[in-house]
Parts: structure tokens; C-alpha cells; sequence
């Protein structure tokens, strides 16, 4: 069967979440409901519904010779997807995952060299959960977003919490903290990889954009689509292997 490496799942992640941050987004501070420039969400949310169902009729029909760590990762997706076509962008794990890099990034100093550089590291498209999971930095945000609370992004959000509370500097420092890290999900990691550019222009003093919030959840869809591209090849292997069986059967004849 065909074995799909977690490494090259977050690549692809990675280069999505990377590539989203990247596009650039006309100036203006306007509502984010009313801004014409930005993806219409409406679209967006519909194209993950599509794809939720063309995930789950694959998952479906893929019968017992699906390789378990592939079925796992789809049926995976396919759970985090519903998550996020049900709700709108404000109201996705964005905002949170956004609360968590700002709050780490003030933690770790706003004005340090080394915070930019962790920045960098996280917004590389080839760098996974993995290669990160020992980085202070990346252990404050994993931190973070595993116990944070929607009060707590309300409070920073408000300016009433700008640093990463106490007790989650102190978790991102305890031994298993590591796994943390390593337990992102994939959808999270795009946001994240997203997230982090408007975090690094904005310490480099260059214009932020905003439409990495709206590019996150609509690049979910290329994340699924790679998926779909490594199925298929499983689809063509099963084929493949059940007619050579079946010319085997009719050379013994």
C-alpha cells in the first residue's frame, strides 16, 4: 500500500500557509465584512463543504485494502474541515492561533533578533512540527494553543493581555511540552504558517496584510487536494496490483 509520510503532509501545509501569506492585500482598515478586496467568504466556505463531502465518499469507498495511516489522516481532515466551513474567518481558530504568536512574540521580546529569526523558522514552507518542536518560541505557541481560552483572545485582542500568560511559559518549558508541538494538526499549521508573515513584516516596519485570515481557511482546499492526489495513487497501485494477480491466475491456468 501507499505509505504517505506526516513530513510531506506539513510540507505541503506549510507551502500553503506560506503561500497565502504572501499575496498582497490593497491598503485600508475597513471592516473585514464590507472590504470588496478580499476572498468572498461565502464561495470559500462552499468550496470546503464540496470538498468535506468528496472526502468523506472517498473515505467511504475505499474498502479494506486503504492504508490505515492514510484513512486516519483523511477521516482527520475531513473532522477539521467540518470544524471550519461551519463558521465564519473571526470566529475560526485563526484568531486564536494569531493571539498565540503575538502573545509568545511580546513574551520573547519584540525588539530581539532572535524572535524575527523564530518567526522566519515557523514561516518556512519546508520546516514541519518536527523540526521546530524543540524552539522555544514554537513551544510557547503550541503551548498556548492547546490551553488557550476564548477569554484570554478576547483580552488580547482588547489590549488587556499582551504577553503569554505565566503559566504557559512555564508549560512550554516542562519535558513533555515537545509533544505539543508534534500533536498541531494540520489545519492549524497553515493557519499558523500564515499567521506568522504579518508577524514578521510588521517587526520589519513593512506594511501588514490582512488576508492571510481569509487564505488560511480558503487554502485548507489545497492541503485536501494533496490528499486527494496521493489517494488516487493509492487507487492506482490497488489497481494495478489486483490485475497483475489476476494475470497470474490466468498464467497458472
Amino acid at each position: 500500500s501507499l505509505h504517505v509520510p506526516p513530513r510531506r503532509l506539513f510540507a505541503c501545509a506549510g507551502r500553503a500557509g506560506s503561500d497565502a501569506a504572501d499575496v498582497d492585500e490593497a491598503d485600508g482598515d475597513g471592516d473585514l465584512d464590507d472590504d470588496p478586496s478580499l476572498v468572498d467568504f461565502a464561495s470559500s466556505a462552499q468550496g470546503l463543504r464540496d470538498s468535506l463531502d468528496e472526502l468523506r465518499k472517498l473515505v467511504e469507498t475505499a474498502g479494506e485494502d486503504m492504508d490505515p495511516e492514510l484513512r486516519q489522516r483523511l477521516a482527520g481532515m475531513g473532522d477539521q474541515l467540518q470544524r471550519w466551513s461551519t463558521d465564519r474567518p473571526r470566529r475560526t481558530p485563526t484568531n486564536g492561533v494569531g493571539a498565540c504568536v503575538g502573545m509568545s512574540v511580546s513574551r520573547a521580546g519584540l525588539r530581539k533578533q532572535s524572535t524575527l529569526q523564530a518567526l522566519r523558522r515557523i514561516h518556512d514552507a519546508d520546516t514541519s512540527p518536527e523540526d521546530l518542536a524543540d524552539e522555544e518560541m514554537m513551544r510557547m505557541i503550541a503551548a498556548c494553543i492547546n490551553d488557550v481560552t476564548q477569554e484570554d483572545v478576547t483580552k488580547y485582542l482588547a489590549g488587556d493581555n499582551p504577553m503569554l500568560p505565566r503559566a504557559m511559559v512555564l508549560r512550554a518549558k516542562e519535558l513533555d511540552a515537545r509533544e505539543l508541538v508534534l500533536d498541531i494538526e494540520e489545519m492549524t499549521w497553515i493557519s499558523l504558517k500564515a499567521t506568522t508573515k504579518s508577524f514578521i513584516d510588521e517587526l520589519q516596519g513593512k506594511p501588514t496584510s490582512r488576508l492571510h485570515i481569509f487564505m488560511a481557511a480558503v487554502l485548507l482546499l489545497l492541503a485536501c487536494g494533496f490528499l486527494f492526489m496521493r489517494f488516487r495513487a493509492l487507487q492506482s497501485d490497488m489497481s494495478r496490483q489486483k490485475k497483475d494477480k489476476q494475470e497470474k491466475k490466468k498464467k497458472k491456468r
